[in-house]
């Protein structure tokens, strides 16, 4: 069993500019992404040059030809991965109430967010989110 998916993340970014964003995921393949930075007068589409997944860190890395500086960013990814015995219990009960729901942070077991959707998922950060699941006919 595989699903499909497609997440928007907005937040800032702090520390020293760089040509990358990095976030986690877990057996999950991300087929495309865009960033947009948010500046006062415009928003800015940046090119993504390269998609690498690392599998031994658990994370997916965003590169882009262009200094991403401090500031707001809006990014998102298209993505796909298949159902395993730590997700299957959760999405599946999820799908079978047929219906929109939404779902705390503090409902995922630790690291679980990662193996479902592409994210920060860190046990010190903790972020709203809404996450809708649809069954393919």
């Amino acid at each position: 069993m595989t699903f499909t998916g497609k997440i928007k993340i907005g937040g800032l970014k702090i520390g020293p500019p760089s040509h990358r964003l990095t976030f986690h995921q877990q057996n999950l393949k991300i087929s495309s992404a865009t960033i947009t930075r948010h500046n006062k007068l415009l928003n800015q589409s940046m090119k993504i040059e390269r998609i690498n997944h690392h599998k031994s860190f658990n994370e997916v890395r965003l590169h882009t030809s262009e200094q991403l500086y401090g500031g707001k960013y809006t990014v998102t990814m298209n993505f796909s991965g298949s159902i395993n015995a730590d997700t299957k219990e959760m999405l599946l009960k999820t799908l079978n109430l047929n219906k929109k729901i939404q779902v705390n942070t503090k409902q995922f077991e630790r690291y679980l967010a990662r193996k479902i959707f592409p994210c920060i998922d860190d046990p010190e950060v903790n972020v709203n989110f809404s996450l809708t699941l649809t069954k393919s006919k």
